[in-house]
């Protein structure tokens, strides 16, 4: 069986559009995107574009249906696909559920949106080292105007926050007590997965 994850916002980098073969597939795709955008997809690949969260999504979204693409074109196939967060859209082109035309219309949508939301001051923090029910402690402990939730669990001892950059520094002043090793502030300016 073979099956392709499509990462979320946070795993994108500078310089990954440009990382891509060139290859029909490949090439194909940047236009198409090009089409859509009314501008050149290989401007949303320098760092400081990538800041934003349109972006950000926009280029993560090209470099999965590119690569995906390019693997069918040597009989590559996936026989599941799962996205995670604004991966689910690449993975729904791959599935045949959404047309690319559909899905860049959907994330243009959903990245503007949450980009209006929260323009500044918010994003994500992953705790590393401490269980759920410890990190759950933390929020407890720190949050004020319900501005800090767990927004995911990605592994027993890695948990992501989601909130604004005041509660994050709440959160560094006392992580020690709850056990925490280690926290990374990940590079998505949107508080994401959480309930504001």
């Amino acid at each position: 069986m073979i099956a392709f994850l499509y990462p979320g916002q946070g795993s994108q980098h500078a310089g990954m559009i440009a990382a891509l073969p060139s290859e029909r597939a490949v090439t194909e795709t940047l236009d198409a995107l090009g089409e859509a955008l009314g501008r050149d997809p290989r401007e949303l690949d320098t760092a400081e574009a990538l800041t934003d969260t349109v972006a950000a999504q926009l280029a993560l979204f090209t470099v999965g249906v590119a690569c995906t693409r390019l693997l069918a074109e040597r009989d590559v196939r996936p026989d599941a696909v799962l996205g995670h967060s604004i991966g689910a859209f690449p993975a729904a082109v791959a599935a045949g559920v959404l047309t690319f035309d559909e899905a860049v219309a959907a994330v243009r949508i959903r990245a503007r949106a949450m980009r209006e939301l929260y323009p500044r001051g918010f994003g994500l923090l992953a705790v590393l080292g401490s269980p759920l029910a410890e990190v759950r402690r933390l929020v407890a402990a720190v949050r004020a105007d319900d501005d800090l939730f767990v927004a995911m669990e990605n592994a027993e001892d890695q948990i992501v926050l989601a909130g604004s950059d005041a509660a994050f520094e709440r959160v560094a002043s006392a992580a020690p007590r709850f056990g925490v090793r280690e926290l990374r502030r990940l590079d998505v300016a949107v508080p994401s997965h959480c309930p504001s």
